[in-house]
């Protein structure tokens, strides 16, 4: 069993709460967004030293809207005819996996 701090540091300028709690449907439906895997984890960690810490160091602070979208966020947001959201344009770098996407992408980290 893996335990992760929701309040802990994801990177120098981000903790784990606010690449997970940054939309407002979770929020809004008290619904418990949070990863199950340990590898979602270490993604929106990366996600966060790699690509959102060299912005902020950039360009100055910024504004999540959208991060971690957990199978039941997404169906809870599936259920809203106007969502707001496009899954053909969206960016992701961490879901939950089913066995098979876990497979794959466990032996793609093990490379980096």
């Amino acid at each position: 069993m893996f335990s992760y701090n929701i309040n802990g540091k994801a990177s120098r300028h981000f903790t784990y709460a606010d690449l997970i709690n940054c939309g407002s449907t979770a929020q809004l439906h008290q619904l418990e967004n949070l990863p199950k895997q340990p590898d979602t984890w270490r993604a929106l960690s990366a996600l966060a030293t790699r690509l959102l810490d060299p912005i902020v160091d950039q360009f100055g602070p910024i504004t999540l809207t959208y991060g971690f979208c957990s199978p039941e966020l997404a169906r809870l947001i599936a259920k809203n005819p106007n969502p707001h959201i496009a899954p053909q344009l969206d960016q992701h770098c961490a879901h939950e996996l089913n066995n098979k996407q876990y497979s794959y992408l466990h032996t793609f980290w093990r490379r980096m």
